[in-house]
């Protein structure tokens, strides 16, 4: 069950549109307007709608009535389905970036919970799409195109230092995202990014108009949480103070960043009709001066508002409270000592900044250094970082011990405690009570893993990795040459990576297999031409997986397809020939596998080798696109060599000829 927050600017609501995939049939949708997310309806109506395809579309949920509402105050649209056709299936689409604090949340509730539905911080995402009517329903809304409609858009932040020899300089995009606060004052902002490695510089500012002067700005460096979707806090460096109520646009991108890193950035993309608190985008590519248009407009980005300034380091021995560490902080120290003044909690809480929970003239001398640049930051920054510190010991607590059969699923814990640790100052790292601990737990990790039989393989891709069951060819050439492989799977027909965006089933079996396995490596192989004709949404797929497999994978492969044989449409289609096919392909992969820091199988140059140098061996199937069982030998003995960096010396388990054997040695060996 769903209930999503907005804002309405109009006193009238005449109804609300919803993006779904109801994949056949017929539908009735229950639909409320509440004043609290847990109230009573102020207008309701029951609407039965038809499929509009198996794909994500907009479907209109008009109120019985119209709605008089407060403009600017905050409502809640809950919706749920009382009847479907028993052959269709209904999902919805939001942006999941957990409960951290969204702006505009939307809440779910799960039949499973029984009782009564009741939604809950614990439950609280990002944004789920949707729009709301200030008008009277009197235009039918296109549907867009499942090709380009996905639930949640992925670009490349924006970086003002760019130019047009970048390889992403065509998906780099600067953000504004609209927001109306709830208080007066605010300190900085959250934005969900993945930095893969390294540092970046985020510029932000807080705008009146889209495209107005800034109120507010900043330059935050920000160093990688880990190649995954995560928070990153923007300290202001001041007290922003807006007006409840109104509309404001947090504008924010890259000033710079590592050359050898990407920077995403996470919103939910459903196309600019009617949002409700859009977020814009703005292509770099597209000129000199930063101009926000209706045409990029978005449902909304992955951020939050600050108003605690507890959050932010600069704020620690601010004793005075007047948003500026200096010697009158010092001053007001040492009046406390000697008890000329009594401090309050928080100014207590900002005066111990060496955390040792009292109050003395060395709290004094370290707001001193600090002002006269002695010292960058105080050495462990007020109990906000004694309480991560403690957080990183309780989760160091958790390892346990590591053996031959847990240590794919202690890497990811490992990891994430590392990082954890090393998100603290270095002054504050000495309030971690058990880093011999963690370090022992990461030597015996690395100890078991070096002692461990077992590699564990994934591969996820389509026709080109199914036929001919390459995975389990792969794992039987691994055993009879001494490799202990376990070889896994998860493959569709025509499938391609960004149709991971969709929670289909094959979604949901890589999402269960996830969540039972962790891998050494996996192999991601894309639609065969998509790489060529396609790479934007290509890497949109490729980001998209190798973010949900996360730290489930140690190493990524990207697997690079067989060229057509000449005959086959699809090459005179793109005025190719099987070699020209093959480098565009090849291009791509290799491309991206730099990007993302992955390796790359040239499969499909073996296959165009032998093509050339052994024509009486036939790779190709008969539709002349997949390969045939001896063009999977060989994609899969080019994989061997890419994971093992050898050719096998048993082969006897495929049924090759001796001549074929030698072919596919010199080919993969060369």
């Amino acid at each position: 069950y769903i209930a999503q927050e907005f804002v309405p600017e109009s006193a009238d609501l005449y109804g609300a549109k919803v993006a779904v995939n109801l994949t056949q049939g017929s539908a009735t949708f229950h639909v409320e307007i509440r004043s609290a997310v847990n109230g009573t309806a102020l207008a309701q109506n029951d609407v039965t709608v038809t499929s509009q395809g198996n794909g994500r579309y907009w479907y209109d949920l008009p109120l019985k009535n119209k709605l008089t509402v407060t403009p600017k105050q905050t409502y809640y649209l809950v919706y749920y389905l009382v009847e479907r056709d028993p052959g269709a299936v209904c999902i919805a689409y939001g942006s999941d970036l957990g409960a951290g604090g969204a702006a505009h949340p939307g809440y779910t509730w799960r039949m499973a919970d029984g009782g009564d539905v009741t939604f809950d911080a614990g439950n609280k995402y990002l944004t789920f799409c949707f729009g709301i009517y200030d008008v009277a329903l009197k235009e039918e809304y296109e549907p867009f195109d499942s090709h380009t409609l996905i639930a949640t858009g992925i670009y490349h932040l924006g970086l003002s230092t760019a130019n047009s020899s970048d390889p992403q300089w065509n998906n780099y995009r600067y953000v504004a995202q609209q927001f109306v606060p709830e208080q007066e004052n605010y300190y900085g902002a959250r934005i969900a990014l993945n930095l893969s490695k390294g540092n970046a510089t985020v510029h932000a500012e807080i705008r009146k108009e889209v495209n107005g002067a800034p109120l507010y700005s900043t330059d935050v460096d920000i160093v990688s949480k880990g190649a995954k979707a995560t928070w990153y806090a923007l300290d202001f460096g001041q007290k922003m103070t807006v007006t409840p109520g109104e509309r404001y646009y947090l504008v924010y991108y890259l000033t710079a960043r590592d050359a050898d890193s990407t920077c995403t950035v996470y919103g939910t993309h459903i196309g600019s009709n009617n949002a409700v608190h859009p977020g814009y985008t703005y292509q770099i590519s597209g000129g000199s001066n930063i101009h926000f248009t209706d045409d990029t407009k978005r449902l909304i980005f992955g951020f939050e508002m600050i108003a605690d300034q507890s959050e932010f380091v600069g704020t620690f021995g601010d004793v005075d409270e007047d948003d500026a560490v200096s010697s009158a902080d010092a001053l007001e120290v040492l009046k406390a000592v000697v008890g000329n003044v009594t401090l309050t909690t928080d100014q207590t809480t900002q005066a111990d900044v060496d955390s040792d929970l009292s109050i003395s003239s060395a709290d004094a001398l370290y707001i001193l250094k600090k002002v006269v640049g002695k010292i960058e930051e105080f050495p462990a920054v007020g109990k906000f970082y004694q309480r991560l510190a403690d957080e990183v010991d309780a989760q160091i607590e958790t390892i346990g011990d590591i053996t031959k059969d847990n240590y794919h699923d202690k890497r990811a814990l490992l990891k994430n405690t590392r990082q954890a640790y090393d998100m603290l100052p270095n002054a504050s790292q000495a309030l971690v009570t058990k880093l011999d601990v963690l370090d022992a737990a990461q030597a015996q990790w690395d100890l078991v893993k070096s002692q461990a039989d077992t590699l564990k393989i994934l591969f996820v891709g389509n026709s080109s990795t199914y036929f001919n069951d390459m995975p389990v060819m792969f794992s039987q050439i691994a055993n009879a040459n001494g490799k202990d492989v376990e070889t896994y799977s998860v493959t569709l027909g025509g499938r391609k990576l960004i149709d991971y965006m969709v929670e289909d089933e094959t979604t949901l079996q890589l999402k269960a297999l996830l969540a039972e396995h962790s891998f050494d490596i996996c192999f991601l192989q894309e639609q065969t031409t998509y790489p060529a004709l396609n790479y934007t949404d290509y890497t949109r797929g490729l980001e998209y997986v190798m973010n949900m497999i996360g730290d489930k994978a140690d190493r990524f492969i990207f697997y690079a397809t067989l060229p057509r044989k000449e005959g086959q449409p699809e090459l005179a289609a793109n005025n190719w020939t099987p070699e020209t096919m093959n480098q565009a392909v090849l291009s791509g992969v290799q491309k991206a596998a730099q990007t993302y820091g992955a390796t790359c199988s040239a499969a499909g140059s073996s296959i165009l080798y032998v093509m050339q140098n052994y024509p009486e061996i036939n790779l190709h199937d008969t539709d002349l696109a997949h390969p045939s069982y001896r063009g999977s030998c060989l994609m899969t003995l080019t994989h061997y060599y890419t994971v093992f960096g050898e050719f096998p010396e048993d082969t006897s388990m495929l049924v090759l000829s001796n001549s074929e054997v030698a072919a596919f040695r010199a080919t993969v060996c060369r």
